[in-house]
């Protein structure tokens, strides 16, 4: 029988940490609550693609701020018999527990609206890639089927001898005024 070990990727040659270290020693983060089928969409992503997303760590403090997560479910990997190599991580800057734990928030913030459109558009050419084990919070994106909006015609004759113009962009429904 051939040894079951978690292909792990660091293209960008990041500090490594040892997985025994990390589970000795270093606290994961409760921000976000897990529940099993979270977990195990996480080990179905690392034993398909691989352990390709860093881990964020506060190292003074032995503390995770991003990868919590994939902790659970690296811990999940290892007493399904998977050896787990040397994990990479970002280095966090924090002068204490409290700006780690802040900059976990930002890290975890979700700037921008995710709408089924943007993830039709986003998905559109991935008809080939297993999205089973991907969650996006209210979506399936195995489910989701996105066609391109009709580009809106423009009458030049009706813009005539106006001063401002309303646009709007037929991809992403942005608005704005030209004059």
């Amino acid at each position: 029988m051939s040894e079951k070990i978690i292909d792990v990727q660091n293209p960008a040659g990041l500090p490594t940490i040892k997985w025994a270290e990390l589970k000795k020693h270093y606290e994961p983060n409760a921000l976000k609550a897990k529940k099993n089928r979270d977990v195990g969409n996480l080990k179905e992503s690392i034993l398909s693609m691989g352990f390709i997303i860093p881990l964020f760590i506060w190292e003074k403090g032995k503390f995770i701020t991003d990868g919590a997560g994939r902790f659970l479910a690296l811990e999940m990997l290892e007493y399904e018999g998977y050896t787990i190599p040397d994990l990479p991580f970002v280095p966090v800057q924090a002068k204490n527990k409290t700006e780690a734990k802040r900059i976990t928030l930002a890290i975890s913030s979700q700037y921008g609206l995710v709408t089924p459109e943007s993830i039709g558009e986003f998905t559109v050419d991935m008809n080939e890639i297993d999205l089973s084990f991907i969650n996006i919070e209210g979506y399936n994106l195995e489910e989701i089927e996105w066609t391109p909006p009709k580009s809106k015609e423009i009458d030049v004759e009706d813009m005539k001898g106006k001063s401002k113009h309303q646009h709007e962009c037929p991809k992403c429904g942005f608005e704005f005024t030209t004059t």
